[in-house]
């Protein structure tokens, strides 16, 4: 009886301590969006070649957002690849439908906001566009 208990605390344990890592990851994943926004508005065919303080605040902003990555990636968080998927609703949120040559009808034609999880349990779903 004091064995099973025992396991019953060790099992409960390891749920907190997945369930704090995940609150923990969705609020950094708002970070890393804001980062991944940001470094898309510039992009690089627009900064000159040793343009001082823009290339170095870009560049920066990218290894900021790359360490992020890798730091999720450590903890056992992983980016759910949803672009040229067939829409799945456990994993993807659907925020529009469009009209896309290049991709047969139910898949994903564009990822809006990138999916993530841990293990088996998804962190966030990915926010899509589904070809119609």
């Amino acid at each position: 009886a004091l064995f099973t208990k025992y396991y019953r605390l060790q099992e409960q344990n390891r749920n907190l301590e997945a369930d704090t890592k995940v609150a923990v990851v969705t609020e950094l994943l708002e970070v890393l969006d804001d980062l991944e926004r940001a470094l898309s508005q510039t992009p690089e065919s627009e900064i000159p070649a040793g343009s001082g303080t823009e290339a170095s605040s870009t560049g920066a902003l990218a290894m900021v957002a790359e360490k992020l990555r890798s730091k999720l990636t450590a903890l056992g968080f992983e980016r759910m690849q949803a672009l040229g998927s067939p829409f799945d609703p456990s994993m993807h949120e659907a925020a529009a439908q469009r009209q896309d040559s290049g991709y047969k009808p139910g898949e994903v034609c564009e990822e809006l906001r990138s999916g993530w999880r841990l293990g088996d349990r998804i962190v966030r779903a990915a926010v899509v566009a589904v070809t119609a």
